[in-house]
């Protein structure tokens, strides 16, 4: 799949309506939709590039688990956990992601921001 950077030429979306949900990549001008492949989340609460635009920051959570933050490729692959469950990310949107994508802010309750590595 084509990288699907912070150009305005795609819009990153949630379908929270459908079961699982999905994310969807959407035009801004000509072309067609397309589905990513399936996260195997439960929830997924929003979702976010990363500068590179070959990785995107999700935030959901699995069955019978909190929520968290993962990170995973545009084109699938194996969801990569990033903080604890429990951790509630501050925007989800690119404010959210460093911009070398190397780290991530989150809001832990009663705690505050903490940043946590990507890697």
């Amino acid at each position: 799949m084509d990288k699907a950077r912070i150009d305005g030429k795609w819009a990153l979306v949630v379908r929270f309506w459908a079961t699982p949900p999905q994310l969807e990549l959407l035009p801004t001008g000509a072309g067609a939709p397309r589905i990513l492949p399936d996260t195997g989340l439960e929830n997924i609460a929003g979702a976010c590039y990363f500068p590179d635009g070959d990785r995107i920051l999700i935030v959901g959570n699995q069955r019978g688990h909190g929520t968290r933050s993962f990170v995973r490729r545009l084109d699938g692959g194996p969801l990569q956990a990033v903080t604890p469950e429990g951790v509630q990310v501050i925007h989800v949107s690119s404010v959210a992601v460093s911009p070398d994508g190397r780290k991530i802010a989150a809001l832990i309750r009663g705690r505050g921001p903490i940043v946590f590595p990507v890697d």
